[in-house]
């Protein structure tokens, strides 16, 4: 897989024509993430084919590995190790970070977005032999360009092969920031910043799972870095160059659109901003625009269900005007949002999120650290310093994209979790860390900046080892893979018991979402906000109407769970399952005990109050 990027990555520079006109360090920052999106890229058409099979994968590989044979005049270098201890010191810690990143990539995933769909969907194509429509808001319908190299991985190399791919891949982004480093800082501070980035919080939490935001890091980086060649240099390939790249994270996430509009905004400091602004557009819709066709095709809205209302939709199997009401009113909702959209807050939000984090922000254990806070005194002492030539220096560019984003962002109203600002986040410490840089060695100070530095460098990587610690123990007590689960994975129990007692001709409605990619038996997600087809939203009381749901989704059994002296109100999942055992329409056949789980990193704390998991089995017979 990493020989099909590679060589898709030259292959895309020579037809974009910039391959000659880079020097080897910025073609290979270039090719990383502009192979690996078009490898999800790729993936996307293979799948709406129906080429899923371990055939079709491993010969599409190996036509994209053929394409490395373009680095055969890149090879030739000697290697000549810097005489700095801080490079000796940096370099000792790379060491430790892969180390440690190899040993997360061995026990089987547990995080609970990757288990809900970063890898089940994936898994569910792969079941499928082909792409399906998944009619559900946010986790279904949505891009998924990103995890359509999973399907390769995991189809071809089986878990371990998902896992280490997700590792490869978290790296591979650190090592795009280094060679984006490369052009304004020497080989030791370059190095020192890339640690930083591979331990900052947001990235030890999604790197080795099935998050996208740092894969995201690599086609922000690309762009960004496109774009400032193209202005200071003029030459419309890089436009092209840039869109691509852009497109690429509007193809993985929903906020990869902001990007490119940010992106497209800062194209029009191009004295050719017209010409270059097309150029920039049809590159964008070309590599990110195939999934928001795909969701168009099936559901008449490309950005599902978020225009539903705007583009006056008939209701649907699949939406409706009602449901869309009480969608917009709970999404992303008061739950999504911790501080006012305001000027003020604009600016005090990163304070607030690294200092007096709200939960909303979840910045406590995915947030960036403090490293922003420690360069940007010296950060404003580059900027004056720079501040003559400051809006012709490449890094403006760069600097401007984030800063457009992250407005864009802000004042959308969308959710303030912080690491949905993770892709942008190596731009802004590129700029902080250069400018501040700068400034120390105008004024002998790079020595209290590197201490600086390094303290900060030193705690993210007791984070990192923290972290690791349930893989570690993993490997070391050569746990089984259920004990693990069991220990780690909330109600992973329940996931065992309908695989060892239903088989593929049932199909289990439920809510946990966690358990989704450990279901050997075909399954069905049914939630009160994100999906309509079987209705469990507050306004739903009707038992009959909901069984008649299930059974038209050809589902035999429903999981739900019930705590001790909870009460079922009169609508939602409880209340509704619970009248179909009370009419006869449903019998309790699997009882489990859950247990809760505060952190999956740190045992020791308070595990919550146990319940109980019921699987219900429906009633033979004609629905009423």
């Amino acid at each position: 897989m990493l020989m099909a990027v590679m060589g898709l990555g030259a292959g895309g520079l020579r037809v974009f024509g910039v391959w000659h006109a880079l020097c080897r360090r910025d073609k290979i920052a270039f090719a990383i993430p502009l192979g690996f999106g078009l490898l999800g890229w790729l993936m996307f058409f293979a799948g709406i084919g129906g080429f899923l099979s371990d055939g079709y994968l491993a010969g599409l590989l190996a036509v994209c590995a053929l394409g490395a044979m373009q680095w055969r005049s890149e090879l030739a270098f000697r290697f000549r190790p810097p005489r700095s201890p801080w490079w000796w010191a940096a370099f000792a810690g790379l060491v430790l970070v892969i180390a440690l990143n190899v040993v997360n990539a061995v026990p089987p995933p547990t995080d609970a977005d990757s288990m809900a769909y970063h890898f089940a969907v994936p898994k569910q194509f792969l079941a499928d032999g082909r792409i399906t429509f998944i009619p559900r808001a946010v986790s279904g319908a949505a891009p998924l360009l990103v995890q359509s190299t999973y399907m390769p991985a995991l189809g071809l190399g089986g878990e371990w092969g998902l896992t280490f791919w997700t590792m490869l891949s978290g790296l591979l982004a650190g090592a795009v920031f280094y060679l984006a480093a490369r052009r304004y800082l020497n080989e030791a501070w370059s190095l020192v910043l890339t640690l930083v980035v591979l331990t900052v919080p947001a990235v030890l939490y999604g790197a080795g799972s099935g998050q996208v935001e740092v894969r995201n890091m690599m086609f922000v980086m690309a762009a960004a870095l496109a774009l400032a060649d193209g202005l200071r240099t003029g030459n419309p390939r890089f436009f092209l160059l840039a869109g691509a790249a852009a497109g690429f994270f509007a193809a993985a996430k929903y906020i990869g659109l902001m990007f490119v509009a940010a992106a497209g905004l800062t194209v029009l400091r191009s004295p050719r901003w017209l010409v270059h602004g097309l150029l920039f557009g049809l590159a964008a819709i070309a590599t990110g625009a195939q999934w928001y066709f795909w969701n168009w095709w099936h559901t008449g809205d490309p950005v599902f269900p978020m225009l539903f209302e705007f583009l006056g939709l008939p209701d649907s199997d699949i939406w409706t005007a009602a449901y869309d009401r009480y969608f917009h009113a709970v999404f992303p909702g008061t739950a999504e949002i911790g501080v006012p959209q305001s000027v003020f807050w604009f600016f005090a939000y990163p304070v607030k999120a690294t200092f007096y984090p709200s939960p909303v922000f979840e910045s406590a254990r995915t947030g960036f650290g403090v490293i922003a806070m420690v360069l940007a005194p010296l950060s404003v002492g580059g900027v004056w310093i720079a501040r003559k030539a400051l809006f012709r220096h490449p890094l403006f560019a760069i600097g401007l994209v984030a800063l457009i984003f992250y407005a864009l962002w802000f004042f959308t109203g969308s959710s303030q979790r912080i690491r949905h600002l993770l892709p942008i986040y190596p731009l802004v410490l590129l700029c902080l860390a250069v400018a501040a840089h700068r400034f120390a060695e105008a004024i002998g100070a790079l020595r209290i900046m590197a201490i600086g530095v390094a303290v900060v460098l030193v705690i993210q990587l007791g984070g990192l080892a923290v972290f690791s610690k349930n893989a570690l123990q993993f490997i070391i007590r050569n746990d089984t893979r259920d004990a693990y689960l069991e220990r780690v994975l909330k109600d992973y129990a329940a996931a065992r018991w309908i695989n060892d007692h239903l088989g593929p001709t049932d199909r289990v409605a439920l809510l946990r979402r966690t358990l989704f990619y450990y279901l050997d038996v075909p399954y069905l997600f049914i939630h009160h906000q994100f999906q309509t087809q079987v209705d469990i939203s507050p306004q739903s009381r009707n038992p009959a109407r909901y069984l008649k749901q299930l059974r038209v989704r050809g589902v035999t059994h429903v999981l739900y769970a019930r705590h001790p002296g909870e009460r079922s109100n009169d609508s939602g999942l409880l209340w509704l399952t619970e009248r179909l055992i009370a009419a006869g329409d449903a019998k309790v056949v699997g009882r489990i005990k859950g247990v809760g789980i505060a952190s999956r990193t740190l045992s020791s704390m308070s595990a919550g109050s146990d319940y109980e998991i019921r699987i219900v089995e429906l009633r033979d017979g004609a629905v009423r």
